[in-house]
């Protein structure tokens, strides 16, 4: 009894075929011949293999045969029917990319009519952290300065899916920090700034927020306070990579 199964069709997927003849007592099965109804593919229209593959360029129905021969030289075909789906386009981009700091991605993923993308898997390719979302639109926080590699696989409905793979640079961290003077009345209180940044620290740009006593873009502002009380102090830091970072401090 010939007989066989398939896995789902997708297109431009490899589709495997597996063969589920079962010979009459005492015979063995000695040959088998495919015809995979996919006459544009050419040569690879065939095949003589137990449990061959084939790979469909289009969407659409295909007539698939397998026939199989025993020892006896006994034929019988068997005819069934296979849907090729289409897969999900997939696509993502990502924000600004800093060390210790969260970079975002979103997904761009688009899908045929009648085909809705049913779940998204991204990887980081940061092993040792929280490699992998299911999210649209997730955040990951790289710990290194280095070359990511992020994959995302995105599958529709029917269980079609496809991939896209994009490498990422992440920039080196941001950190803003300072530390100040003991604060009195009347006396200039001095601020420097100790934040981490890329050299050299001259090319990075900051902004200092006193409140009601201004702003400052210098490494070493000083500020006089007249009256004694609880102070916010804000350091904003961007570095010539581009990342960024920002501190408040009660003085």
């Amino acid at each position: 009894i010939s007989n066989f199964t398939t896995n789902v069709g997708c297109v431009n997927s490899i589709v495997s075929f597996t063969d589920l003849s079962i010979p009459p007592s005492g015979n063995t099965i000695t040959s088998y011949s495919w015809n995979f109804g996919d006459i544009p593919s050419g040569a690879a229209n065939t095949s003589t293999l137990a449990n061959p593959s084939h790979t469909y360029t289009n969407t659409g129905t295909y007539t698939v045969s397998l026939r199989v021969t025993t020892n006896a030289g006994c034929e019988q075909t068997t005819i069934k029917t296979l849907t090729v789906f289409p897969k999900p386009i997939v696509n993502f981009v990502s924000g600004n990319s800093c060390q210790n700091d969260s970079t975002a991605f979103s997904s761009l993923c688009t899908s045929v009519a009648g085909y809705s993308i049913t779940s998204l898997n991204w990887n980081f390719g940061d092993p040792g952290s929280a490699n992998t979302s299911n999210l649209i639109n997730p955040k990951h926080l790289f710990s290194n300065q280095a070359n990511y590699t992020i994959k995302l696989v995105a599958t529709n409905n029917v269980g079609c899916k496809d991939s896209l793979i994009n490498i990422i640079a992440v920039k080196a961290q941001v950190k803003a920090d300072f530390t100040y003077s003991t604060p009195c009345t009347n006396t200039a209180t001095v601020f420097q700034d100790n934040s981490i940044v890329p050299a050299p620290n001259s090319s990075n740009t900051r902004t200092w927020n006193f409140g009601s006593l201004g702003t400052s873009n210098g490494l070493t502002p000083t500020k006089t306070y007249t009256s004694s009380g609880v102070y916010y102090v804000t350091l904003s830091v961007t570095g010539i990579n581009g990342c960024s970072s920002s501190i408040t401090k009660l003085i």
